[in-house]
């Protein structure tokens, strides 16, 4: 997982010849994170809100959290075969 862009919140990680973006805020009720999947700069999967549940997180427990379900969503949707 890497930042990406000068942004806080903002992260990147290749998985299986993807890029997974995730991007994190905090509000008022706690913390939105969303991810997209790239491949070659094409978009996808288009940008999905991912609950995430859990006291007082930390924002990388957060973002592996979405990661977790981007890959999910990759190998699902996007897999061979």
């Amino acid at each position: 997982m890497e930042p990406r862009g000068s942004d806080l919140g903002d992260f990147s990680e290749p998985y299986r010849g993807f890029e997974i973006e995730v991007k994190t805020e905090q509000v008022w009720d706690g913390e939105h994170a969303h991810y997209r999947v790239l491949q070659g700069g094409a978009v996808r999967i288009d940008w999905r809100l991912v609950k995430v549940d859990g006291m007082l997180l930390t924002e990388r427990r957060v973002i592996e959290r979405v990661l977790d379900e981007a890959r999910r969503a990759v190998d699902a949707e996007l897999g061979e075969g």
